[in-house]
């Protein structure tokens, strides 16, 4: 967690093959490091990220359902 609240999003490369499910963890580090310092700088982050994952979902509209049936919704 320490390397994610680093901004080293690469490790997860290494755990995470799939990009959406990279960003799904990157989005939750920063929301939960946004909640507890209050640095907009994490919110700015997570809604440019969010915006990189609605571009790869355009992409390929399959994976974003994908991932939403992966996680129940």
């Amino acid at each position: 967690m320490a390397w994610l609240r680093a901004g080293n999003y690469a490790v997860l490369s290494d755990m995470l093959p799939d990009r959406m499910d990279q960003i799904a963890v990157t989005l939750g580090v920063l929301e939960a490091a946004y909640e507890e310092s209050g640095d907009l700088a994490f919110a700015e982050t997570a809604k440019r990220l969010e915006q990189v994952k609605d571009d790869l979902a355009e992409i390929d509209p399959r994976r974003d359902r994908d991932l939403e049936e992966d996680m129940g919704l």
